[in-house]
């Protein structure tokens, strides 16, 4: 697989959660916390230290880029739902455009229901 996190983004909180935790059931056959976790507005979460698949808001992975600019905890980045445009969407895209420029083990993939 792949040697760092898979992160998930989501536009809104429940959307984040509840796909959490259909993946943990369907993976792990157990709640999250796992090796898939989710993180929202704030720092809330639930998240173990080896979550391997991350869900979480286009805001909260914003907020961690300052902590982090180059998400180097990160592999693979799905930006989920790109169809519904906000600012924090654009300026995700934004942010793996410029860490792809700079990383050679960094993926990206878009994902849209409707574009």
């Amino acid at each position: 697989m792949f040697p760092k996190m898979i992160v998930c983004t989501q536009p809104r909180v429940m959307a984040a959660i509840s796909v959490a935790r259909r993946v943990s059931q369907e993976l792990d056959g157990d709640s999250v916390g796992g090796s898939v976790g989710y993180k929202v507005g704030g720092g809330k979460g639930n998240t173990v230290r080896g979550s391997k698949i991350m869900f979480m808001t286009d805001a909260s992975l914003v907020h961690s880029t300052q902590k982090d600019p180059m998400l180097s905890e990160i592999s693979v980045l799905i930006i989920d739902e790109a169809h519904e445009r906000s600012l924090s969407t654009d300026v995700v895209i934004g942010l793996a455009k410029m860490v792809l420029q700079k990383r050679n083990d960094f993926y990206v993939i878009i994902t849209s229901a409707t574009i």
